[in-house]
């Protein structure tokens, strides 16, 4: 059986490690605190732009090429 990576988890201690409460992060985010919740416990898919949204809104700021380079290799 495969394993999936739990984006959810991973925002979770992004936040954490930025020190941001759900609360802030949902004020910066324009999404709802019981939506981010429920993206930090994997009980809802996450969208592309949502999930850029909270990354640059916990400081952290991503070009096409980051998002685009696990697919690179296996075009090459």
């Amino acid at each position: 059986m495969k394993k999936f990576y739990l984006i959810g988890e991973e925002l979770s201690s992004l936040r954490k490690n930025e020190k941001l409460s759900i609360k802030e992060l949902s004020e910066k985010s324009g999404l709802s605190e019981t939506h981010l919740e429920r993206i930090e416990t994997d009980r809802y898919p996450l969208r592309v732009k949502e999930l850029l949204t909270l990354l640059y809104c916990m400081g952290y700021e991503l070009s096409l090429i980051h998002i685009s380079e696990p697919t690179r290799l296996r075009r090459i």
